[in-house]
Formats: C-alpha cells, structure tokens, sequence
C-alpha cells in the first residue's frame, strides 16, 4: 500500500499515508485515489458485499486502515491465473481469520 501513496507523491497521497499511520479511518475518495478505483467502483463493492469491511453512521462511509491492509493481503495473487479476489475467498479470509 506504502508504494501506490509514494507514486504520486501529491498532497492527497501524503494526507492518506498520514491516515494510515496515525490508523484513522479513510473516506471513500482517498481510498479511490490510493487503489485508482472510482468511488462508483467502491460504492459497488459496498453494495455488493465485494470489497473491504466500512463503517457507515447515517450517511458517512468511512474505511479502517486494517480493513484495507486485510483486503489487499486478501487480493494478493501468484499469478494472472489465479482466481478472481473476493468472489472465492472465503469470509473469514476478508475477515483476516488467516488459518483457513
């Protein structure tokens, strides 16, 4: 995750490496612009039940730096064969229960 927040190297990337260090939670536009998703993209996956755990209180989505740091170790492939991410992994694999 530290490598894509020091390609860019504008201030978004400084702000969102600042996050995760301090483990504040995310908005859904930093954590669009650290992976070069949409926020339409993450709002699927929120729909969906796809993509990393979030925290929503009233209308404010917000993501936790484990939650991310568990679905990219989740996303983590040996090759281009492997199978699509979340769609087969298991729900204790995106929950970081890592002994399945």
């Amino acid at each position: 995750m530290i490598n894509l927040l020091n390609a860019g190297g504008g201030m978004m990337q400084k702000i969102i490496l600042q996050k995760l260090e301090d483990e504040l939670q995310l908005t859904p536009e930093e954590v669009s612009a650290m992976w070069s998703l949409s926020t339409s993209t993450l709002s699927q996956w929120r729909w969906n039940g796809r993509g990393p755990k979030f925290i929503k209180i009233g209308k404010t989505i917000r993501y936790r730096a484990a939650d991310l740091k568990i679905f990219e170790n989740a996303c983590i492939k040996k090759d281009t064969t492997s199978k699509r991410f979340s769609k087969y992994l298991s729900k204790r694999q995106l929950e970081g229960d890592q002994d399945e």
